[in-house]
């Protein structure tokens, strides 16, 4: 599956969307006609990027595409996973979390503050924080100017992972 998106300048960036693993109902993966089976493939959630950012305004979800069109763009092996309350870049583990509210965008970055070259003093440590994702340095993004730090810290995380 690709996605195509289409900007004001006439540029038009494709991605390849690759899938994550357990899309799938349990009831296709188990072929079988059990009732306990198709019970908890009933019960199964699966979670979306569209329904996680239904919260988001429309600056914000265009802060978020662009972020993810640059981090797609790093390499082919990159797999995107959302979950219940947040979004997973992952390579061969979580690089990157993506937390969504209204105006603006929680950056979990999954390495140490002090393990990162951070010029603008934007990351701030959440090792003993309590949030969602499994990064331990967050950083905010609530405008356009904040995506070139903002990636460069994330391709630090990316390079190391």
């Amino acid at each position: 599956m690709w996605e195509v998106q289409k900007y004001k300048n006439d540029v038009v960036i494709f991605n390849e969307v690759k899938p994550f693993e357990a899309t799938q109902s349990i009831s296709t993966i188990t072929k079988t006609t059990n009732p306990q089976i198709q019970r908890i493939s009933q019960e199964i959630k699966v979670y979306t990027e569209e329904e996680l950012l239904k919260v988001c305004d429309d600056e914000t979800r265009d802060l978020y595409k662009d972020l993810k069109n640059q981090i797609l763009s790093l390499s082919n092996d990159i797999e995107i996973r959302p979950t219940k309350k947040y979004v997973a870049f992952r390579r061969k583990q979580q690089f990157v979390g993506f937390m969504f509210l209204k105006e603006k965008l929680k950056v979990y970055l999954s390495a140490d503050s002090s393990q990162l070259q951070d010029p603008f003093n934007k990351v701030r440590d959440v090792t003993n924080t309590g949030h969602y994702s499994s990064g331990n340095s967050e950083i905010i993004v609530s405008n356009p100017s904040d995506i070139p730090i903002a990636l460069s810290l994330i391709k630090q995380v990316y390079e190391k992972s």
